[in-house]
């Protein structure tokens, strides 16, 4: 088992929401210590998927955020969706502690701006772009090799 984890949201059927996929996707041709997980939601599942690691990133399509991408520490915070299908991974953080009864990993959200999430709809040409940006920041916070051409990091 690695000590990072990525976990990786989305539906692939809506259009920009495929952005936790499509990071998983790249993620395939990538070398570095770390598994990878890639659910339409998460979970309280999930919750395995961190058990004994030390960082644990969170990869997921956003509207309300500024740039093309976002990276920032989360922690845990029991929220109204704690009760429902879907967590958010803040809430899925405080149930890690709830049920392991141990503290939760430290943990990041990577946000990678859509803006067309109709069923059906492929991904917008500002997505891709904001994907390919969030790409090029995942690899080098995680010190990645990978095989994608322009978007891998020398060395």
């Amino acid at each position: 088992m690695s000590r990072v984890a990525l976990i990786c949201c989305g539906n692939p059927s809506r259009g920009d929401d495929a952005l936790g996929h499509l990071v998983f996707d790249r993620l395939g041709n990538a070398s570095g210590e770390f598994d990878a997980f890639c659910d339409y939601q998460l979970q309280i599942e999930h919750v395995f998927d961190m058990h004994e690691r030390e960082c644990v990133i969170f990869v997921d399509a956003a509207v309300d955020i500024a740039g093309p991408f976002e990276m920032r520490e989360i922690f845990p915070e029991r929220d109204t969706s704690h009760s429902t299908h879907a967590l958010s991974p803040e809430a899925l953080l405080a149930v890690y502690e709830k049920v392991m009864k141990m503290i939760a990993p430290q943990a990041y959200l990577l946000s990678v701006k859509g803006e067309s999430f109709g069923l059906g709809e492929p991904l917008s040409a500002n997505a891709q772009k904001n994907l390919d940006a969030a790409w090029v920041f995942l690899q080098d916070f995680m010190g990645l090799k990978s095989d994608l051409g322009k978007a891998a990091i020398p060395g």
